[in-house]
């Protein structure tokens, strides 16, 4: 822009040399004419500026990691005048990666028209993937002049963790009797005569005590009850939700974890096992969701663990404390599973110490190098290792062209 300027200054001086010099009525009208034309290029400017719409969304709804993606960044111009160069500055932040990243973009201004530029990203990690433009700076068509438009226009879209989870063969979370539920399966029926699980008509071989004797004398026919299956204690699924090293590892860490934490509660819910997230909060401390039975339970649950902010390393010492205050104190009969992003020595001694550790599944996230390690600890509880991906690449970004790749709503879009 400097440079642009300083053309124009040996422009203006060459003009009044040739005024000097020649005599004539061409030399004056040039003169004039570069004298105009800044006052000209900025009054164009100014109508350009408040002429502008901008807007941004993106192509699809939640995804899951491995998708592709696009936002699409809307420029609406309702004036005449064009601007050949305009550039967006913007950043893109995933909620397990750490800090924004900064990107700049030139974008089409189009006179009278919408233009339009595609961000194509790649999931590399599941999480809230939240890109926010800054500003949009535009230029006069020959870059003397220029004003920056701030917008802080922001868009988020959820990225599903991909269900990654070798469990063992022997792993079997069968609904099973409990005389103190208050679960019962939809599925199965049991002997709790507590509950009600269906009825039928009588059959050789039913029980006598079993009939439904006030039932069976309004239908005139005998009727017997099927009693209910008290579903074991649910499972209490708690997630050490924390950085652990530096990125991109931590972030690699954590997605390991959540993908494993998804494939366990599909799990449940496949065999009909009731389970409930926990979660430490510095603030409030543990909180735990309602008790999740039926298939698409979790994506709510999931859905607010992935938007929020995992904790610092530092906050190893305040979740431990009051993790183990929560199964200390009550939930003392219930299955757990653990989901940690590093394997914890100190911290799966302490899990070792509460009551009956043998009810304690730790899910861990490990690196090739690390699962021999972890298939050598010795603990009263089964530890397996959920793999951390190696990051081949950084998340793709693309800019294509606008008329490329267009369906229908970008058109009705832009004529709107």
């Amino acid at each position: 822009m400097i440079r642009n300027k300083l053309l124009y200054l040996v422009l203006l001086i060459v003009l009044v040399l040739f005024f000097i010099l020649y005599r004539g009525i061409l030399s004056l009208e040039l003169l004039i004419f570069a004298l105009l034309l800044p006052v000209l290029l900025w009054v164009m400017l100014l109508l350009l500026r408040n002429s502008l719409r901008v807007r941004l969304r993106h192509s699809k709804g939640p995804i899951r990691k491995g998708d592709s993606y696009q936002w699409i960044l809307h420029v609406k111009n309702n004036s005449p005048f064009p601007s050949p160069y305009a550039i967006a500055e913007l950043e893109y932040r995933c909620s397990l990666g750490g800090e924004p990243q900064p990107l700049k973009l030139r974008v089409p201004v189009l006179a009278c028209n919408t233009g339009r530029v595609r961000l194509s990203f790649h999931a590399v990690v599941c999480g809230a993937m939240e890109l926010r433009v800054l500003n949009l700076t535009v230029f006069d068509p020959l870059r003397i002049f220029h004003r920056t438009i701030p917008l802080d226009l922001t868009n988020c879209i959820m990225i599903a963790p991909d269900s990654e989870l070798n469990l063992p063969e022997d792993w079997a979370p069968d609904l099973q009797m409990d005389d103190d539920a208050v679960e019962f399966s939809k599925e199965k029926p049991g002997d709790d005569p507590s509950e009600i699980f269906d009825l039928h008509e009588y059959r050789a071989g039913d029980s006598v005590s079993r009939i439904h004797w006030k039932l069976s004398s309004k239908l005139d026919e005998l009727m017997v009850k099927e009693y209910s299956l008290p579903l074991a204690s649910a499972y209490r699924m708690v997630c050490d939700f924390r950085y652990v090293g530096t990125q991109p590892d931590a972030a690699l860490r954590l997605d390991a974890m959540l993908s494993a934490m998804q494939r366990f509660s599909e799990e449940l819910t496949m065999r009909g096992v009731g389970h409930q997230f926990v979660m430490f909060d510095p603030d409030i401390g543990c909180t735990e969701s309602a008790t999740l039975t039926e298939e698409g339970d979790a994506e709510a649950w999931m859905q607010t663990i992935l938007t929020r902010r995992p904790l610092p390393e530092t906050m190893r010492d305040s979740f431990l404390t009051n993790i183990l205050d929560y199964f200390t104190e009550g939930h003392l009969g219930d299955k757990v599973a653990f989901f940690l992003p590093k394997a914890d020595e100190a911290m799966l001694a302490e899990l070792s110490a509460l009551p009956k550790p043998e009810r304690f599944l730790v899910i861990v996230s490990a690196k090739a190098s690390e699962s021999k390690q972890i298939a050598e600890m010795q603990m009263p509880f089964e530890i397996i290792p959920a793999e951390v991906r190696t990051l081949n690449s950084e998340p793709v970004f693309l800019m294509n062209d606008p008329g490329e790749d267009e369906d229908e709503e970008d058109y009705e879009e832009a004529e709107a």
